[in-house]
């Protein structure tokens, strides 16, 4: 979405929500994307992406940026750099820096939960650097304003996936149901531009830690249904090389592309007192893409290859899961299925604390290629 567009939709917003003549949006300054750091005398610091309309400027977007000790209190000081009215407008986009997030970030949210000019549709994310030097990123190593990239960034990054459940709404909700913990995209810098680096993991409202950003399919397939989706994938090239047509048999990993049709998972919680579980993982796939020629015509070949890819996305999960107990942060919900079980649906995050670390889980996966494509 270019510039224009995006002052078009912003524009016809405002004439449908006010009565602002064209003099007075002209001095308006639209807060598109917050970046949230806290200053070493424990103030907050504010950068913020701005759209204005004035006439005669060429510049569609600024940062400007505040200190208070309040979010009001430093958008106030904020407004002291600009011409302009500050207003929330269509906030895209909270970024918050890294020691903001691993001190909590729920007292921000809940100021912008209350506040009716915020959508509950905003995003979040977590900067590994301070949010500050996010958001002055220079434009023309990005080719748009910074708080658009970001936000499209994390709508639909390059790998084609999206990540999961990240707006306002979305880490509210999870907050506060018992038994479940919230996860954003964790954003860097490469070569002074943008990219997502990881999937921050939240305790309540702390990160607390995080997974690598190749994860993220195997967190999409937690959450839901999921299709049309790309998974790479890298095995070891043993149990083929009986199979290998006219193939060096000096290569030790077999790398393959795959195009997921439709994915699912589902969990259950098998046995309470020995706090067993049992997540299933079914996925249709299309091979789309294969590093080494063997005959997938074979029935026999093509159901050691399904057989394989299951024992290392169980392997994955299981490394996941793994990380996810040290940390003691609940993403796939299972403190939910247990909450479900007790005779009065009650769980604290304390009891929660305490159980989770010694639950055990059986990941079960069903791959099922339907079709197979090209060799490299």
């Amino acid at each position: 979405m270019n510039y224009r567009m995006i002052l078009v939709f912003i524009l016809s917003s405002l004439f449908l929500t006010s009565c602002l003549s064209s003099q007075e949006i002209e001095r308006l300054g639209v807060i598109n994307t917050r970046g949230i750091d806290i200053t070493d005398q424990g103030e907050i610091e504010l950068s913020l992406v701005i759209f204005q309309f004035e006439a005669q400027s060429q510049n569609f977007t600024k940062v400007v940026s505040g200190k208070g000790s309040t979010i009001k209190g430093a958008v106030v000081n904020a407004g002291l750099e600009t011409n302009f009215i500050l207003a929330p407008g269509k906030i895209q986009l909270d970024l918050f820096g890294k020691e903001t997030a691993e001190k909590g970030i729920l007292p921000y949210l809940d100021t912008a939960k209350r506040d009716a000019n915020i959508p509950d549709t905003m995003l979040l994310a977590v900067s590994n650097t301070p949010a500050k030097d996010m958001i002055n990123i220079q434009e023309q190593n990005i080719s748009m304003n910074i708080g658009q990239f970001l936000h499209d960034l994390i709508q639909e990054n390059g790998t084609g996936q999206k990540f999961p459940n990240v707006s306002l709404q979305d880490f509210i909700t999870t907050f506060y149901d018992d038994g479940q913990d919230p996860l954003l995209p964790i954003i860097d810098l490469q070569d002074n531009k943008p990219f997502i680096a990881g999937i921050g993991v939240f305790k309540e409202d702390k990160l607390v830690g995080e997974l690598p950003n190749g994860d993220l399919l195997y967190i999409n397939l937690m959450e839901g249904n999921i299709k049309d989706r790309w998974l790479e994938i890298s095995l070891s090239m043993e149990p083929f090389k009986e199979f290998l047509k006219n193939e060096p048999k000096d290569e030790e990993e077999l790398h393959l592309a795959f195009n997921i049709i439709k994915g699912d998972s589902k969990s259950k919680l098998k046995e309470k007192k020995s706090l067993k579980y049992e997540t299933e993982v079914m996925m249709d796939v299309n091979l789309f893409e294969i590093s080494a020629e063997i005959p997938l015509d074979n029935e026999e070949v093509r159901k050691k290859l399904e057989e394989e890819v299951n024992k290392k996305i169980q392997s994955d999960y299981e490394r996941i899961f793994s990380t996810l107990q040290e940390l003691n942060a609940d993403p796939f919900d299972y403190g939910v299925l247990y909450r479900i079980k007790k005779k009065d649906g009650k769980l604290t995050t304390e009891e929660w604390s305490e159980i989770y670390p010694d639950i055990k889980v059986d990941f079960k996966i069903k791959t099922n290629i339907i079709r197979h494509g090209i060799t490299n």
